[in-house]
C-alpha cells in the first residue's frame, strides 16, 4: 500500500508541473479574441482588380463588372457599395445632390417673368445603332416645360428598356404634375431646381423597386441627363447621374457641361477606366448632380447617350453642330456620322437651339 500511495503521489506531482509549464492561452478557444485565420479582415475585391497606378488611390471597394458593349451588368450589391463609398451626401434633407453653377451669372434666382426671356426650339431621335440588337436608350420631350431627357438603360434581358422608360416617364410625370408639391433637397438651389432633383429621385426609387419585383428586370438601371428650361427666368436646371452628357455650344465653341460618373473621373487609368461609378435605380437613393446655367440667345444645347460619343469626337460634334443650324437637320447629321463610324452602340441625341424672345417675335 505505501508503495501505491507514493506512486499516487509522484504522477500528481507530475500533472501539476506539466499545469504550472503550460503556457498562457492564446487566440482560440479559450480566449476573447477569435483564432487567426487565412481570410480574415481582408477587403471584398471583385475579380477585376484596380490597376497599380499612383493615380488610383481609391479604397479597396467591390467594383462593378462591364461587359464587351460597355456597360455595367453587375450585381445590385456591388454598384451600391461603389455609390455608397465613392458619392456625396449633400443637402438639408439627407438626399444627395450635388449642386453646382455652369454660369456665374446663374447664382441669384430670377423671378419668375410674365413674359418669356428666351424661346427654344428641339428635335431630338433614338438610333439602335448597327451592332446591337435592340435600343435601350429613351428619350423624352416635353415643349410646354421646356424640358428634355435622355436615359441610356443597362441590365438584364431587357430590363435595360425598361429601366429608361420607367426613369423618363417618372420624370416627366412628375414635372407635368404642377399640383405636386417640391420637396426641398438642397436649400441652395431654386425651386426648379429642386424639382428635377426631386423627380430624379423618384425615378430613381421607381427603377430600384421595379427591379426586385420582377425578375427579368433584375439589376437594371439607366444614366440619366434631364435639361428643364425656365424660359421666364432665362435659366436651364440640369439633373444628371451616369455618362449621358450635355454639351453646350456658345459663340461656335463647344463645352461638355456635364461631367461623367465613370471610374475614370476618380483618377482610375486603365480597362477598369469607362465603368459606370454611379447609375440610376441600382440603389435605392443616388447621388444627383445638379446644374443651373443662364441660357444665352444662340446657345445649343446637345443631349445624348454616350453611343454618339464613343463614335464621333469632339471637333466633329463640333463642326456638325456649327454646320447645321436647324435642330432636326443637326440630330439626323450627329446620328448618320456615328453610325458611318460603326454604330457599336445605341446612339440617342436631342438638340435645343435658344432664340431671344423678342427675336423670335419681330420675326
Amino acid at each position: 500500500m505505501l508503495w501505491i500511495s507514493i506512486a499516487v503521489c509522484v504522477v500528481a506531482m507530475i500533472g501539476i508541473l506539466a499545469l504550472l509549464r503550460k503556457p498562457a492561452p492564446g487566440p482560440g478557444i479559450g480566449s476573447d479574441e477569435a483564432p487567426p485565420r487565412d481570410d480574415a479582415e481582408k477587403p471584398v475585391r471583385a475579380a477585376a482588380k484596380l490597376p497599380r497606378s499612383k493615380k488610383a488611390s481609391l479604397p479597396p471597394i467591390a467594383l462593378p463588372t462591364i461587359s464587351a458593349e460597355g456597360h455595367v451588368e453587375s450585381s445590385v450589391t456591388d454598384v451600391v457599395d461603389l455609390d455608397l463609398d465613392l458619392g456625396q451626401t449633400e443637402g438639408g434633407s439627407g438626399v444627395p445632390v450635388v449642386p453646382s453653377l455652369v454660369d456665374p451669372e446663374a447664382e441669384p434666382d430670377e423671378p419668375t417673368r410674365t413674359h418669356p426671356l428666351i424661346l427654344v426650339s428641339a428635335c431630338g431621335q433614338s438610333d439602335r445603332g448597327k451592332k446591337r440588337q435592340r435600343n435601350e436608350d429613351t428619350l423624352g420631350i416635353v415643349e410646354n416645360k421646356g424640358l428634355y431627357i435622355v436615359a441610356d438603360g443597362m441590365g438584364g434581358h431587357r430590363g435595360g428598356a425598361e429601366a429608361s422608360k420607367l426613369a423618363v416617364e417618372t420624370v416627366t410625370g412628375l414635372i407635368n404634375d404642377a399640383a405636386r408639391p417640391t420637396n426641398v433637397l438642397d436649400e441652395r438651389l431654386p425651386v426648379h431646381a429642386n424639382r428635377l432633383a426631386d423627380a430624379i429621385r423618384v425615378a430613381n426609387a421607381a427603377v430600384h423597386k421595379a427591379s426586385h419585383e420582377t425578375r427579368d428586370l433584375a439589376k437594371m438601371g439607366t444614366t440619366m441627363v434631364a435639361c428643364h428650361f425656365a424660359l421666364r427666368k432665362q435659366r436651364v436646371y440640369i439633373g444628371h447621374v451616369g455618362d449621358s452628357r450635355v454639351y453646350r455650344l456658345r459663340n461656335n465653341v463647344l463645352e461638355q457641361i456635364t461631367k461623367d460618373h465613370t471610374l475614370a473621373e476618380l483618377g482610375v487609368r486603365g480597362p477598369l477606366a469607362s465603368r459606370l461609378s454611379r447609375a440610376v435605380g441600382v440603389a435605392p437613393n443616388v447621388t444627383v448632380d445638379m446644374l443651373v446655367g443662364k441660357p444665352q440667345a444662340g446657345d445649343v444645347y446637345l443631349l445624348c447617350s454616350d453611343g454618339l460619343t464613343k463614335m464621333v469626337d469632339e471637333p466633329m460634334i463640333e463642326k456638325l453642330l456649327r454646320q447645321c443650324s436647324d435642330p432636326q437637320k443637326a440630330v439626323e447629321a450627329l446620328i448618320a456620322k456615328a453610325n458611318d463610324l460603326g454604330g457599336r452602340d445605341n446612339v440617342t441625341v436631342i438638340v435645343v437651339k435658344v432664340q431671344d424672345s423678342t427675336q423670335n417675335a419681330a420675326a
